[in-house]
């Protein structure tokens, strides 16, 4: 037996080993068969690798991804344990991993643990966690905004909550027909342009990089009512140009010649190869039913 069906089969008999004679309700029964599915689930999470650069079992991935029913609570506790370790690049692979899964589910229960995240010191922080809130959409929108504007927050964990602001904005723009978005998008525009207009007229209270941050956004957005507020910003130097961000790249943004494709991707998920890996039938060692007709 691996390593992960040992621990499994472990917690199961000491499960039935703390439950045993106890027959005084229907409900006692239920437990017992509850707990062990969510050791099951916790078990199979587990196997996520943690280590740099490894790729998860296809067939794992794809039936977690598959039944968000029965992994949504071992992925949430993983994930409420908050941003992992400082370990560089060494570690908070798994993290990133479930933090991919849970905005292919576009789990808006999830966005509370994932807020947390922002703070994170691994890479995970600017494009796993970004495209997972992009992906959950409009139920974001108002955590973001709290988050952006807390000054309790460092500046990392703000300036990650503007970009995924102007993710979400730019996923309502090019999605807003379509039935997910259409009763949210203009309220998410709007909302989003006024608070990254907010840290334009911020610029002595707040630090540079938030309002160069919201002033390339808007560029992005081609919000050309902020442009006058954007060039005289850059013009004083009140907003810091680098490499990334000059007057020149600043304009051809607001006017449509340079896009950001980084960002607003609604449709687009980290996940999607683990859904085209090959057809397995019958039910596989993680308990998923792959007979004919129900395709990977």
């Amino acid at each position: 037996m691996n390593d992960i069906g040992s621990e499994f089969e472990a917690g199961r008999q000491a499960q039935a080993e703390s439950t045993r004679g106890v027959r005084t309700s229907a409900d006692t029964q239920v437990l017992p068969r509850r707990h062990a599915a969510l050791l099951e689930a916790r078990s199979l999470v587990a196997g996520i690798p943690d280590e740099p650069f490894t790729t998860p079992p296809a067939e794992l991935m794809a039936t977690i991804l598959e039944q968000p029913a029965r992994f949504r609570e071992a992925v949430i506790e993983v994930l409420a344990g908050g941003p992992a370790p400082d370990g560089g690049n060494e570690s908070g692979w798994r993290v990133a991993w479930l933090i991919s899964i849970v905005g292919d589910w576009r789990d808006a229960s999830a966005i509370p643990v994932l807020i947390q995240h922002l703070k994170t010191s691994h890479h995970y922080g600017w494009d796993d966690l970004i495209q997972a809130f992009t992906r959950i959409g409009a139920p974001a929108l108002r955590p973001l905004v709290r988050a952006a504007l807390s000054q309790s927050l460092d500046l990392t964990a703000r300036r990650r909550a503007l970009r995924a602001l102007g993710s979400l904005a730019l996923a309502a723009r090019r999605h807003g027909n379509e039935a997910a978005w259409r009763s949210e998008a203009g309220h998410v525009l709007d909302e989003v342009i006024a608070t990254l207009r907010l840290f334009l007229y911020r610029e002595r209270v707040e630090a540079q990089e938030l309002v160069q941050e919201s002033a390339s956004l808007l560029c992005d957005l081609r919000v050309e009512a902020a442009w006058e507020r954007i060039e005289s910003l850059l013009r004083s130097g009140k907003i810091p140009a680098d490499a990334d961000f000059t007057l020149q790249i600043a304009r051809s943004a607001m006017n449509g010649r340079l896009s950001n494709r980084d960002l607003g991707g609604y449709h687009y998920s980290y996940m999607d190869s683990f859904r085209q890996s090959p057809d397995r039938y019958g039910t596989d060692r993680y308990g998923t039913d792959r007979s004919p007709g129900k395709p990977v």
